[in-house]
């Protein structure tokens, strides 16, 4: 019985470019920190409606920009 090698967690075969990698990097960047500013800023703002939809604004259109930049560094 011989043993195989197990194969690689990813199925992509093609080395990333420099740029992918700088995209997924601050893609990740602007999730971490407007999702902290986010928390931040419903624990200041509790229990305020126009409050909490300012805070879904500051903290919700960036982190869904720094979603898109991670889906399009993935992307082949």
């Amino acid at each position: 019985m011989q043993n195989k090698k197990p194969e690689p967690a990813t199925n992509n075969s093609e080395p990333r470019s420099g740029w992918q990698i700088a995209l997924e990097i601050v893609g990740w960047l602007i999730v971490t920190l407007s999702g902290t500013c986010g928390g931040f800023f419903l624990v200041v703002a509790a229990f305020n409606f126009y409050d909490l939809l300012t805070v879904l604004l500051i903290s919700g259109l960036p982190m869904a920009f720094g979603s898109l930049l991670i889906y399009l560094s993935r992307r082949k």
